[in-house]
């Protein structure tokens, strides 16, 4: 089960959602990625296996594909425009998807941390924002 945790300025009231568990995903075909947010999607799992191998894969084989093409995005705040990209640290630049700035932060790490909306607000410690 996944948990969001929001940060909110206690100036401006701007929020920011952190997912504990990230977004798995699969890359396959090479460029497009398949996520898998919850353990229902076992049928596309396999589906894609069965794309890369052709065939239902072994356990080993299996293992492989996820250290191959799979990854786990996380959300990522622009400290320049306020946008939030997910980017998986691993395998992609730490570049905002939206401006192409370098300053992002992972926003579980947003406590305490200035708002890039406003001056002089500063992100709370975070309160449950919900469960997937």
């Amino acid at each position: 089960m996944a948990a969001c945790t929001r940060s909110t300025c206690d100036h401006c009231g701007f929020s920011v959602d952190f997912w504990d568990d990230g977004n798995r995903y699969l890359e396959w075909p090479a460029g497009t990625r398949n996520y898998l947010y919850h353990p229902s999607d076992q049928y596309k799992t396999a589906e894609l296996m069965q794309k890369i191998y052709g065939r239902p894969p072994t356990a080993e084989e299996y293992t492989k594909a996820f250290q191959s093409y799979g990854g786990n995005e996380s959300e990522f705040l622009c400290e320049q425009c306020a946008g939030v990209s997910r980017i998986d640290p691993e395998r992609d630049r730490k570049v905002c998807k939206m401006c192409g700035s370098t300053s992002v932060r992972h926003t579980s790490g947003l406590a305490k941390t200035q708002c890039p909306k406003c001056p002089v607000g500063h992100f709370d410690c975070g309160t449950p924002g919900g469960i997937s």
